[in-house]
């Protein structure tokens, strides 16, 4: 191994430098170390290494960065090319299995050395066109989050339904707060990898990677739970809801209620510091990405989907006109069908269109409730019809961006 390692002609460095340090002079040194592994090992003869499946086996393992990077490359190159002889794709998000590889000891070292600066560093290095937080940053500030308890540290992301916000799983797990879990993507993942119990994976509240998961997160995860944000007695007079009134003005279609899903009851609340930046994968299904300091009650499954969005702009309560959509719209609301075979309909605000939504976040802080109304009058349809939407909803804060 240490043969191999010398053949990387560039190292790692100490890595508690400010940001604009990491801007400047050191901007770029990860994707320098990707280029020398790719150099190096692309066509070159491997060892027989493999990579344990649990990150604590990996961390367990941890010498330096540089060492980390050969391992870590010999193994996901050896994998891959196991992969390509057996005719199965092999499936990354990375450009590289050298980026891959960057990714992967970046997130040990913040576990191995509590070191915070290294996913600073791969927000630097990695950066898209206009300074996104790469998923790279991302994965390395969610695992600090879960494994130290920062819930401060669990990365905003695009979560599904396009909401700019933080993974439930993550704060549940950082908080080790049980409570949250039921709202998760997969409350039975959450419960899993809280409880290091595969039982939970089981059912319907499972996940797919669920057994993965717990495998992947075994031995990190401090045993205890901290005091539920959601106390169940607290909930039992006035749970959290979010139900809507979709009435066609001219009787083109079926007039019907929806409800919103139990994900979509509890929210990241913005507190207007967030810019615009990338658009999420859900634009097209939308027509439109909301502002990211948004406050958003969404759900793209089921026929219809709904979004309602609106800016609270700093203020804990208050009243918002309903705009067609767009990123500095104060309050927008559409509503999709795209279950029928064929056929597709979005409704949403145009210039004709009146309404509100009024709101209030009590203290706007985590563990608060958010109450209020919407009243969209004369949405128009992608067929020519006109829609109206009177809906209520009492949603719960479990964290402020």
């Amino acid at each position: 191994m240490g043969a191999l390692g010398s053949l990387l002609s560039v190292g790692l460095g100490a890595c508690k430098k400010d940001r604009a340090a990491l801007e400047t002079e050191e901007k770029g040194r990860l994707r320098k170390i990707s280029e020398n592994l790719e150099e190096a090992y692309a066509k070159a003869p491997l060892p027989p290494l493999t990579e344990p499946v649990s990150l604590a086996e990996r961390v367990e393992k941890w010498d330096d960065f540089r060492s980390c990077t050969v391992r870590t490359y010999v193994a996901r190159k050896r994998d891959a090319d196991r992969r390509v002889r057996e005719g199965a794709a092999r499936r990354t998000r990375h450009a590289s299995i050298g980026d891959e590889t960057i990714e992967e000891c970046a997130v040990q070292l913040a576990v191995a050395k509590k070191e915070r600066e290294i996913c600073d560093r791969l927000a630097v290095d990695y950066a898209g066109p206009n300074g996104e937080q790469p998923l790279a940053a991302a994965r390395c500030f969610d695992t600090r989050a879960r494994v130290f308890g920062l819930p401060e540290e669990c990365p905003l992301v695009w979560l599904p339904h396009g909401v700019f916000g933080r993974n439930l799983e993550c704060l549940a797990i950082a908080l080790r707060d049980g409570s949250l879990c039921p709202y998760a993507e997969s409350p039975g993942r959450c419960r899993a990898i809280l409880n290091n119990d595969a039982t939970a994976c089981t059912g319907p509240e499972g996940a797919p990677d669920c057994t993965l998961a717990v495998d992947y997160w075994q031995g990190l995860i401090p045993a205890g739970f901290g005091k539920p944000m959601l106390e169940p007695t607290a909930l039992a007079s006035a749970p959290l809801d979010a139900s809507f009134d979709l009435r066609f003005s001219k009787g083109d279609h079926a007039s019907v209620r929806v409800q919103a899903p139990k994900v979509s009851t509890v929210l990241t609340w913005p507190a207007g510091k967030l810019k615009p930046t990338e658009t999420s994968e859900a634009e097209k299904f939308w027509g439109f990405d909301p502002a990211l300091d948004a406050a958003q009650i969404t759900w793209n499954a089921g026929d219809p989907a709904l979004k309602l969005a609106f800016i609270p702009g700093g203020a804990p309560s208050g009243t918002r006109k309903i705009e067609p959509p767009s990123r500095t719209a104060a309050a927008t609301v559409v509503a999709v069908w795209s279950d029928s075979p064929g056929q597709f309909l979005r409704c949403q605000p145009s210039g004709e269109s009146t309404g509100e939504v009024r709101y209030d976040a009590g203290t706007a802080r985590p563990g608060a409730i958010v109450t209020g109304t919407v009243v969209a009058r004369r949405l128009l349809c992608s067929d020519g019809s006109e829609l109206d939407v009177q809906g209520k909803f009492r949603l719960f804060i479990a964290a402020v961006n």
